[in-house]
């Protein structure tokens, strides 16, 4: 318990901190933001796709929200392309879809392999 309240102590200093510095910062110096967005966003999704693909399976990963996810994505390269002229917002839109959709298509691709292993896996904790 001790250790949650610290992490969630640190976790709300750290975004406080990140607030007031970027609230320092003029408006032209902030294009680099998005770009760290896209890497922390990529760093969890692309380990997922690797891991998939060792597996042979994608274990619990549901495919509504998958889709939902891709879609929404999709939607958001339309948007900034329509309403915006801003390539670095683009391109880590872009960069989404291209992982949300890989993501998708491992789904689909070892559906048969994933239901055999879910199947495994509650027959063992029967």
């Amino acid at each position: 318990w001790p250790l949650q309240v610290g992490l969630s102590a640190a976790f709300a200093a750290l975004t406080g901190g990140l607030v007031f510095a970027t609230m320092q910062v003029r408006p032209s110096q902030l294009w680099p933001l998005p770009i760290l967005s896209t890497v922390i966003a990529l760093s969890g999704t692309i380990p997922q796709i690797v891991v998939n693909e060792q597996n042979k399976h994608t274990g619990a990963q549901s495919f509504i929200t998958q889709l939902m996810l891709t879609l929404g994505s999709l939607a958001r390269v339309f948007t900034t392309f329509s309403e915006m002229n801003d390539p670095i917002v683009l391109v880590s839109f872009a960069l989404s879809v291209i992982v949300q959709g890989a993501l998708l298509a491992q789904i689909v691709y070892y559906w048969g392999n994933t239901k055999k292993v879910l199947r495994r896996e509650r027959k063992k904790s029967v």
